[in-house]
């Protein structure tokens, strides 16, 4: 990550219970912890230390019924459960208010999500990760990025990657400078598929440069 991390900067108002899911979101959630671990297999979310805790620089979510699901905060993609996700009901990113549930706190970034999803109906999946190869070859990949860096969890984050959608509204997959990229989709299956596309895209640009097969 490009600032260190140092805790959400929102103000949660969480119900400290395991989120509630009907039997279709549950099998959403098992899914989505499936995409955590290979996002954790392939380095596309690199743990940092924080508080005495490990995580990982990435977060991943679905949307459901009453708004969405979310990989908590200070926890690993490879160690998520369905208990352990944090189901996000309101979300001012402008205000910097968030309405929860769940055993930890949502990801710090869940006001780009609820920000995303409100822009973008037919999105109902977004998968933001920290993949080095794709930060150093966002140019040759011809993805979007943001005109500029904004600090993480933050607003300005947010409010520039709505921009950088409103225009290039076909992009389904772009780069916040400096920062990670974010893969959107109709489906997990979908932003997963497409951000590990772009991930290998990446390493073999990398291996081009370095003359290694």
């Amino acid at each position: 990550m490009a600032e260190q991390y140092s805790g959400v900067k929102f103000q949660v108002a969480l119900d400290k219970h395991p989120p509630e899911f009907s039997s279709y979101e549950a099998r959403l959630a098992d899914e989505l912890c499936y995409w955590g671990r290979v996002f954790a297999r392939h380095g596309m979310s690199p743990e940092y230390e924080h508080g005495g805790k490990t995580g990982s620089a990435g977060n991943l979510s679905f949307r459901t019924l009453c708004g969405f699901a979310i990989k908590p905060t200070g926890v690993r993609l490879s160690s998520l459960s369905r208990r352990s996700l944090v189901s996000v009901f309101f979300s001012d990113f402008s205000q910097g208010r968030v309405v929860a549930q769940g055993l930890h706190s949502p990801s710090s970034e869940a006001s780009l999500h609820s920000a995303i999803y409100a822009a973008r109906p037919g999105v109902n999946a977004i998968f933001h990760g920290h993949d080095e190869a794709v930060l150093k070859a966002a140019g040759k990949l011809g993805v979007p990025v943001t005109e500029k860096e904004e600090a993480y969890g933050t607003a300005g984050l947010a409010h520039s990657a709505l921009r950088l959608l409103s225009r290039y509204p076909w992009s389904h997959y772009f780069v916040l400078k400096n920062h990670g990229f974010v893969s959107l989709g109709a489906g997990m299956h979908e932003a997963g598929q497409v951000a590990l596309d772009m991930h290998e895209r990446a390493v073999r640009l990398a291996r081009q440069k370095t003359g290694r097969k």
